[in-house]
């Protein structure tokens, strides 16, 4: 059993790593010398091929506003929570 999950993770781990070796030298027009297996490795395991507010976590954004950046729980959240304050007063 260990085997198998071992082997299904480097499976995964190989399919992702030729799906980013592909977008950095497609879609990012990387010349192939300059993909070397470090790069390959890091974007592989964090998946943001850049740290900009676009690309990256939202709540980083300087320039949106507080009610874009909560996510949609929290959203909900904040909007039952004003509904019972109203309620009670």
């Amino acid at each position: 059993m260990k085997s198998v999950k071992r082997r299904y993770r480097r499976h995964h781990l190989q399919r992702v790593k030729q799906q980013v070796k592909y977008t950095l030298i497609v879609l990012q027009k990387r010349h192939p010398t300059e993909v070397t297996e470090y790069l390959i490795g890091l974007h592989a395991h964090t998946r943001k091929l850049c740290s900009c507010p676009i690309c990256g976590n939202r709540r980083k954004d300087p320039y949106v506003n507080k009610w874009e950046q909560l996510s949609k729980q929290e959203k909900i959240s904040e909007m039952y929570w004003n509904e019972m304050k109203c309620e009670h007063y």
